[in-house]
């Protein structure tokens, strides 16, 4: 009878092993018509990296293979029963419950190895177990779920959040406003195990999210991160504001913000904490380089930590030379210490075609983000409005280009070291080539470039673009400066290589513009000649 129940119990391993006897199982091992492990054709599972053995908790359902090296030898596969044992042919029952994957081994190879003495045993998990587990608290959908063995707590938050597909670490979904640090799990035993995302995330140690196991409840408290929080600024690769838990110090908080950048200033670091009895903040100054024990200083709930930066004056300072230079390209500079000659020198000097009359540099200080703050604080200054649009035009070339007054050939012909330019990083050098014309637009009839002329008159340019058009304004006729495009009269400058002339057009007027003049002047006309009148009569 007893060896009936024992072939009973037996009966899913004999089909898996094709028999018991240990002859019929080598066979079965050393074929090639089938494998020795029948749980190799299911569909692998989707794991994280290599199982812990260590830290993997054995329990009902999962699969073992199992093979011996002997006279005889045999591979089979076994599962945990519910009562948490294996059951080995011509072994026997091996009790494994509450065992890790790593002592489990040992104790079934034990258990082999004293049936047969000379033989070589290997155990390999195949196959984890599924069991269940309850998600409750602040997730999108709490409720009992399937978990795999080799699932740590991460995972089936995740898809308490309605992930389909785990793939970050930090499963709190942004729908909910679950903890990610204070996540509290139950297990069967009645023992608690506390979870920290945020430091599993930051570290990778597999402490703060844990294989999961059957029956663990997983409870998500809300996060209150107006109230219970920590913040760090600085040299950090994540900085911003976390969780709080009472066992946090500065160490574990530099950790979950990514640990410090190569900039940080060990030496200098702050913790601005509020002080109840004088109702302010107080800064608390550590030094981490010189006493690596301050990284174990205490947080209190609301403290926030600033770690500095190195204090250095090197920064990236470059300036740009475009143009008729021998070496034109990008030059470091020394803040508020390089001038304009001597980047010229750096750049060997000008070429023999380099314009001093239209050579500029532009400077950029401000971003086009302030276009439009500038823009409302003209308004704020009471401009009328016919002046606003005239503004708002400057202000745009001015913040698309500033244009740093500087007389090239004051500073490179005459040698004037007083003219000379400090420069400011970010400024681009232009030398343009001499163009020996000028540019002639607007209502002329052949617009376009024209050789200096001798005469150098205004006349003498317009009569070679083919005289006025018929709508020309004669007599607002501009000269456009090349270098620092100021408009100016014609008789305020001499024309110089690479200006422009500009001949505006009449203004097109309708003849209503031409009556309602009319109306005006004469409706004015004749109120002066009433009051002329008036003060005639008056004065008899």
């Amino acid at each position: 009878m007893k060896h009936i129940l024992f072939l009973i119990l037996s009966f899913p391993i004999i089909v898996m092993s094709q028999g018991l006897d240990a002859a019929d199982i080598s066979k079965s091992a050393t074929g090639n018509s089938i494998s020795p492990f029948t749980t190799t054709l299911l569909k692998p599972s989707i794991l994280e990296g290599v199982i812990n053995s260590s830290e993997y908790k054995v329990g009902p359902g999962d699969i073992f293979g199992l093979s011996v090296s002997s006279s005889t030898p045999f591979s089979i596969e076994v599962f945990v029963t519910p009562e948490g044992s294996i059951l080995i042919p011509t072994v026997g029952n091996i009790n494994i419950a509450g065992l890790t994957l790593e002592q489990s081994k040992q104790k079934i190879a034990n258990s082999v190895k004293n049936k047969y003495s000379m033989s070589e045993v290997n155990i390999v998990l195949m196959v984890p177990r599924i069991f269940k587990v309850t998600v409750i608290g602040e997730v999108e959908f709490p409720a009992l779920y399937n978990a795999q063995a080799t699932d740590r707590v991460s995972v089936i938050i995740a898809h308490a959040n309605g992930e389909k597909e785990y793939v970050g670490l930090n499963p709190v979904n942004k729908k909910t406003n679950g903890s990610t640090r204070n996540i509290k799990v139950i297990h069967k035993s009645g023992t608690e195990t506390f979870i920290d995302l945020e430091l599993y995330k930051s570290t990778r140690n597999t402490k703060y999210n844990p294989y999961l196991q059957d029956g663990d409840v997983i409870i998500i408290p809300k996060k209150q991160i107006e109230k219970n929080y920590l913040a760090i600024y600085g040299e950090v690769n994540f900085q911003g504001t976390y969780e709080y838990l009472e066992s946090d110090n500065l160490k574990i908080l530099i950790l979950i913000a990514g640990d410090v950048s190569s900039l940080a200033d060990l030496k200098n670091v702050e913790v601005t904490r509020w002080n109840n009895q004088t109702q302010k903040d107080e800064i608390i100054k550590l030094d981490l380089q010189s006493n690596p024990e301050n990284f174990g200083f205490v947080l209190k709930r609301g403290d926030r930590v600033n770690i500095f930066s190195i204090i250095s004056t090197n920064f990236n300072y470059t300036v740009r030379v475009d143009g008729e230079v021998n070496n034109p390209g990008i030059y470091p500079i020394t803040k508020e210490a390089t001038y304009l000659s001597e980047i010229i020198n750096r750049a060997g000097g000008f070429t023999k075609f380099a314009s001093m009359n239209s050579s500029k540099i532009a400077r950029r200080l401000v971003t086009h983000s302030e276009l439009e703050v500038e823009k409302l604080e003209g308004i704020r200054g009471n401009l009328a409005p016919e002046d606003i649009e005239y503004f708002n035009t400057e202000t745009a070339l001015r913040i698309n280009r500033e244009i740093v007054v500087v007389d090239f050939n004051d500073i490179f012909k005459e040698n004037n070291k007083v003219a000379d330019v400090l420069l400011k990083s970010g400024d681009v050098i232009s030398i343009p080539s001499i163009q020996k014309n000028i540019y002639i637009y607007g209502q002329v009839a052949k617009p376009g470039y024209i050789p200096l002329l001798s005469s150098n008159k205004v006349d003498d340019y317009i009569n070679f673009a083919g005289g006025f058009l018929e709508n020309a304004k004669s007599g607002d006729i501009k000269i456009i400066k090349s270098s620092t495009k100021e408009w100016v009269d014609p008789s305020e400058t001499t024309i110089e290589d690479g200006d422009y002339i500009f001949v505006p057009k009449e203004p097109y007027r309708a003849p209503r513009y031409y009556f309602e003049t009319f109306r005006d002047i004469a409706a004015l006309t004749t109120s002066l000649a009433t009051l002329y009148l008036m003060v005639i009569q008056i004065g008899k």
